[in-house]
């Protein structure tokens, strides 16, 4: 199984990007991983990190062929819609339902050191745009 991306570890921009209050060491940027920790973490954070960067990825091969049509009729503004899809899906969604069908996977999953093996592609999308989400049994982690 191939990793995508990276994580960038003891990172002046999560410093940045995190509040010092915040629960999350990590923030992913564009499928990259940004922690500002100066160590490996958990293997659960770890597989909740490469959810998202999966997650990422399949936006970015979801917008292409739009942002090729769009591009092609309208303008080459929309270029930048693959590197921005998940990022216009998961804030639209939560500004509808206050929730993330994007975190909700991660979280639910990252528990599951072998979840990639039976993870779907698009596994998100049958959360997406749900108003509410099944309760998560591994709350602890929070």
């Amino acid at each position: 199984h191939r990793k995508l991306f990276m994580v960038f570890y003891k990172s002046k921009l999560a410093k940045m990007l995190l509040p010092d209050n915040s629960k999350d060491d990590y923030i992913t940027l564009f499928g990259f991983s940004f922690t500002r920790k100066g160590y490996f973490m958990s293997i659960w954070e770890g597989v909740e990190m490469q959810i998202h960067r999966r997650q990422y990825a399949e936006c970015f091969v979801l917008a292409v062929i739009p942002t090729i049509l769009l591009c092609i009729f309208i303008s080459c503004i929309f270029i930048a819609l693959p590197f921005i899809s998940y990022y216009i899906l998961y804030w639209l969604e939560m500004a509808i339902y206050h929730h993330s069908a994007f975190d909700y996977e991660a979280k639910a999953n990252c528990m599951e050191t072998t979840y990639f093996i039976v993870r779907k592609r698009f596994a998100w999308m049958k959360w997406y745009c749900k108003k509410e989400l099944p309760k998560i049994d591994n709350d602890w982690l929070e």
